[in-house]
């Protein structure tokens, strides 16, 4: 290499130099590329003509980038593209034109088809009680404890077995799924379950109670929903609850598209307001020790955005608002970093409650479990009442010689 060429890179050889700790193998380094010790330059001695030079680069590459930069710009109306934000941001994918009207385009022997790509797979379903309008009261307080039409929906992972989603394991991913189904479908568990490969299972029907959501509590601005099965639809992801901010890899893309279009379309069928498509892990308690989160899955990473949905973890808990209940170590584990931003608004409205009754927090805490344990005894008393007049019916139909509809 010519002498000239050698005097232009020796910035380059200095700054490749710097970087080798040790001085022997960087003056070896130096000497492989022919430039000696005397012509080291520090790391702040550069003439003045190279900067010259380098600033005139600078400028040639900001005339080029700003030529091309405004030709790409216009070739895109104006718009600058953008890729893809990280998928820990919460991003909320707005309904597209097709999916803000929805309707039955085929119903077929064991499949329903939805002009928003929705197909049901409809064979495995299994009816249950059917759903009541029901309500118990509660010092001079109204809580909705069943409901013909369904207000909301509450979202479930199976917690079963998740095998590698992996070519190598179809048979085995399709014998647990069939095996999954029909598990669920005898304990009429959920009203629709999607299983790792995208297709949705009605397992028991919309107008039917399913045993998805047990002690539970929510509320939008008309009502407080006490136990939601016989309130709330339940639909579960064939998956298990992994922590995290992201999606978990037990959840595949195909079963995310899956639960869009299903909640888009009972969303539309029922008039299912945002605020009322929630995680077991926010409505679950335990009556028994005043806690919430007594089951945590969907505690966090749910993907309220790709489903259409606002981020709900962020909505404050109506357990600890109506009925004085608290959280604990357990469940602070589990949850992302999103639902703790609901809880902390929990916590201040809850202070701001006992302020405005004038009442210290603990008072008006044990008071509104009070007022949780009547409603709870109240929902007991309904239930017992409910059976004995099954039951006597079901007298009625042996006295006939008839089979009871129950069993």
């Amino acid at each position: 290499m010519g002498e000239r060429w050698k005097h232009w890179l020796l910035p380059w050889y200095n700054r490749q130099a710097m970087q080798i700790a040790d001085p022997v193998q960087r003056l070896r380094y130096l000497r492989s590329v022919g430039v000696n010790q005397d012509q080291i330059l520090s790391p702040l001695r550069v003439p003045y003509s190279r900067i010259g030079v380098g600033l005139m680069l600078v400028l040639i590459a900001s005339l080029l980038y700003f030529r091309t930069g405004s030709s790409v710009r216009a070739g895109n109306n104006g718009k600058m593209q953008r890729g893809p934000r990280p998928s820990r941001e919460y991003v909320l994918a707005p309904l597209t034109a097709n999916e803000q009207k929805v309707w039955l385009v085929e119903n077929k022997a064991g499949q329903e088809v939805y002009s928003n790509g929705l197909r049901i797979e409809t064979g495995s379903t299994a009816p249950h009680d059917p759903r009541l309008e029901e309500t118990v009261g509660i010092e001079g307080r109204r809580f909705v404890t069943g409901t013909v039409k369904p207000v909301g929906i509450v979202f479930h992972t199976t917690e079963s077995h998740i095998g590698a989603f992996e070519e190598g394991n179809n048979k085995d991913l399709q014998r647990v799924g069939r095996w999954l189904i029909e598990y669920v479908a005898k304990h009429h568990f959920y009203h629709y379950l999607i299983d790792r490969f995208g297709r949705v299972h009605r397992i028991v029907p919309e107008d039917h109670v399913a045993n998805h959501a047990g002690r539970s509590v929510w509320a939008d601005p008309k009502n407080t929903y006490v136990d939601l099965n016989a309130s709330f639809l339940g639909i579960s992801l064939e998956s298990e609850t992994q922590r995290g901010v992201t999606i978990s890899d037990s959840v595949t893309p195909a079963q995310v598209h899956a639960l869009r279009t299903l909640v888009n379309m009972l969303r539309l069928k029922y008039g299912i307001a945002e605020e009322n498509c929630i995680t077991h892990a926010q409505v679950s308690v335990n009556p028994d020790n005043f806690r919430i989160g007594a089951h945590t899955d969907w505690a966090s990473n749910f993907p309220f955005g790709e489903v259409g949905l606002p981020d709900n973890y962020l909505r404050p808990s109506p357990a600890m608002l109506a009925f004085g209940f608290e959280y604990d170590e357990d469940y602070k584990l589990a949850t992302g970093a999103r639902m703790w931003k609901g809880l902390e608004a929990s916590d201040k409205l809850f202070a701001q409650q006992s302020a405005a009754a004038a009442l210290p927090v603990t008072q008006h805490r044990n008071d509104l479990k009070r007022r949780y344990r009547s409603a709870l005894e109240a929902i007991k008393a309904a239930e017992a009442e409910k059976n004995r007049d099954m039951d006597s019916e079901g007298s009625g139909f042996a006295d006939r010689g008839q089979s009871s509809p129950k069993q």
